[in-house]
């Protein structure tokens, strides 16, 4: 198994951890090895192995730690716009490619003085 061309291939040596905040939804890929993830505010403890996969149940932090030696995929991070596009699809029953549109937008504009100009 090998990690898609636009995850982040993450190795971990054996007792190290990665802890990630907020990342409920992100899907957790076990190329090698064997890793133990506990979330904030879960009773349950997950252990993957080589070729497992795992999405993330809740917000909070999320802490993978190596058992043994290994290799970790995860998807790049999401763009601030989709978060923008995220809470404006909790009001709507369904997401346009319209609404995508509006909520890169209105993110753009939001914060326009942070987006470098293009040379």
């Amino acid at each position: 198994m090998t990690c898609h061309p636009n995850d982040r291939s993450i190795n971990l040596p054996t007792a190290r951890h990665l802890a990630l905040d907020d990342a409920r939804g992100t899907l957790i890929r076990v190329i090698r090895g064997t890793v133990w993830i506990t979330q904030e505010r879960s009773y349950a403890d997950i252990i993957l192995h080589a070729g497992d996969a795992w999405a993330i149940e809740n917000n909070g932090r999320t802490v993978i730690q190596a058992q043994d030696d290994a290799c970790v995929c995860l998807p790049p991070p999401r763009s601030p716009w989709w978060h923008e596009l995220r809470r404006q699809a909790l009001h709507r029953r369904y997401v346009t490619p319209a609404s995508i549109r509006r909520a890169a937008r209105a993110w753009a504009t939001r914060h326009a003085e942070e987006i470098p100009e293009r040379q």
